[in-house]
């Protein structure tokens, strides 16, 4: 892919939730004014925005959930980000880049927090990312880091698939998923290394 210009974030939904604190999970270092910027890695991640059907202004229902890690049952169907970008804005190669990623569920119709023990959870089907999970944020939700086992050079852009799915227990109503993402670089301050975006989920049970 091409390199992208970066654009302002923006949430589907107003009022959407807060981001939890759990996206610094890993502490970017200090770097001495005397450090070249030209020498720093810089980073951005963008999410791609869930399908709308801008006739009527509804979501689309295209992204299926999978029952387990590795289903390949879809028990549902949701209106979600399907992929996040990662670009290399700066001018050094970035090796192996990484950061997070989060989901939060909220039931549609009572804002109530999902009763699912551990939520809609997420990895992808790209061989070269890893996402590893590292527990439940707050509000309740799976977090994760992910890593990507390949190089960006200047300029360079790699599309990833995010796939999602539940596991036993699960049950819930029609339901809200907000999906945040960052990426870790050198450069500290800047706006494109993080992005939220707020989806929306058919309700389902599963039994077994």
């Amino acid at each position: 892919m091409t390199a992208h210009t970066p654009k302002r974030r923006t949430l589907l939904k107003a009022g959407a939730w807060a981001a939890p604190a759990v996206l610094a999970t890993a502490a970017i270092p200090a770097y001495a004014a005397s450090t070249p910027i030209s020498n720093l890695t810089d980073l951005a991640i963008e999410l791609g925005q869930p399908t709308i059907d801008w006739s009527t202004f509804s979501p689309v229902y295209d992204t299926p959930i999978y029952r387990a890690t590795n289903g390949t049952t879809a028990y549902s169907m949701g209106s979600l980000p399907q992929t996040m970008t990662i670009t290399n804005v700066g001018s050094v190669p970035a090796v192996a880049p990484s950061g997070t990623l989060l989901t939060q569920m909220k039931d549609v119709g009572t804002d109530a927090a999902s009763a699912a023990i551990i939520g809609t959870q997420v990895n992808s089907t790209d061989p070269l990312v890893t996402f590893n999970y590292t527990g439940q944020g707050t509000p309740k939700g799976p977090t994760y880091t992910w890593t990507y086992a390949g190089t960006l050079q200047p300029g360079e852009s790699v599309e990833i698939p995010l796939r999602y799915y539940v596991t036993y227990p699960f049950a819930n109503v029609d339901y809200e998923l907000f999906v945040a993402v960052t990426v870790l670089d050198e450069m500290e301050g800047d706006y494109d290394d993080n992005m939220e975006l707020m989806g929306t989920v058919d309700g389902f049970a599963i039994y077994w």
